[in-house]
């Protein structure tokens, strides 16, 4: 009796799809007059008590209308999400204007100040490695006269090969800490 036959799609039509769009179609074509009606027809529901305020709901009630409340809401911030998600940037004046002179010469400061962060820092990080290069070639030095002092013969060239050699890491420096060799 209240079930209409929907051509295009094949299914049954309940009479409250029906309504429901219908009231999308006045939606569409006045939007404020159909607001005001809307408001008007809550107002006259309300007076009837068709419709419960949360103030005249007992414990239980208000618990499962609050709970559905959260659920709606949080269903709403997700499809939110996902709409915010999916929808690409414009690309208005509104996104050149936050590009203005004060952002660029903003950021340009950011990046003077980064680099000069970074040039103190690899200029300590130098100092230290050298000192420690320079620490092992000392102890090296006094090594190798430790051992012509004591007679051993030591060969100058292969001496000198060596310490040209020294690499700059000093992360395995466990040879500061040994004693040279007292061989007699």
């Amino acid at each position: 009796m209240y079930v209409r036959i929907c051509a295009a799609m094949g299914k049954a039509k309940s009479r409250a799809d029906i309504q429901k769009a219908y009231r999308e179609r006045k939606k569409l074509e006045n939007a404020e007059a159909f607001r005001e009606k809307e408001r008007q027809r809550w107002h006259k529901r309300r007076g009837q008590k068709l419709v419960k305020s949360i103030e005249d709901m007992n414990e239980r009630e208000k618990r499962v209308m609050r709970r559905k409340w959260r659920q709606d809401k949080s269903e709403y911030r997700q499809k939110l999400k996902v709409s915010k998600a999916s929808t690409p940037p414009s690309s208005d004046e509104d996104h050149r204007k936050k590009r203005g002179r004060a952002t660029l010469a903003r950021n340009q400061r950011k990046a003077y100040r980064t680099i000069r962060k970074l040039s103190v820092k690899l200029t300590d990080q130098t100092r230290y490695v050298e000192k420690y290069k320079k620490r092992w070639l000392r102890l090296r030095k006094m090594h190798t006269i430790s051992k012509l002092s004591s007679g051993i013969d030591v060969d100058e060239n292969s001496n000198r090969n060596h310490e040209s050699s020294v690499s700059t890491d000093v992360s395995n420096a466990s040879y500061l800490d040994a004693e040279p060799d007292q061989t007699t």
